[in-house]
């Protein structure tokens, strides 16, 4: 500012002119990035809130995969004990009638 006084002073009217515009061209640049970071940041907040949902919605899948995935092993546990139940019956109706046969021999 001391320098745009002095240069008036001087009777440099055109050097003040040059850096009235300097300085107006410097905050209007200033300005317009203001713009573009203000832009931006509302383009990055969407982005992540649609990174979030898709977050959630990913972790929701894989949760219920999980769920699943636990249910199906209990079912598997279970058919295994219950085939191996019928395959123990089986044998020891297998023996019976081997002995009935040896019986009615």
């Amino acid at each position: 500012m001391g320098g745009v006084i002095d240069a008036l002073k001087g009777g440099r009217y055109n050097e003040s002119e040059t850096a009235k515009t300097m300085i107006g061209e410097q905050q209007q640049h200033l300005q317009d990035e203001i713009e573009d970071v203000k832009a931006e940041l509302v383009t990055l907040r969407k982005e992540n809130a649609t990174l979030k949902v898709s977050s959630s919605k990913g972790m929701d899948y894989q949760s219920a995969m999980q769920s699943n995935n636990a249910a199906i092993n209990e079912k598997i546990e279970s058919s295994n004990r219950l085939v191996k139940e019928k395959e123990t019956e089986l044998i020891q109706m297998r023996d019976r009638v081997g002995q009935l046969e040896m019986e009615s021999a």
